[in-house]
């Protein structure tokens, strides 16, 4: 594995990282909002 393709791939973990704690932050708000 090339370097460049270890930052892509760390990259795009980061990124998921970041999507999968918003959806709980959302779900959190929702269940508070009820």
């Amino acid at each position: 594995m090339t370097g460049s393709e270890k930052r892509s791939i760390l990259q795009a973990y980061a990124e998921y990282e970041q999507f999968e704690q918003n959806e709980n932050i959302h779900r959190e708000r929702r269940e508070l909002a009820v």
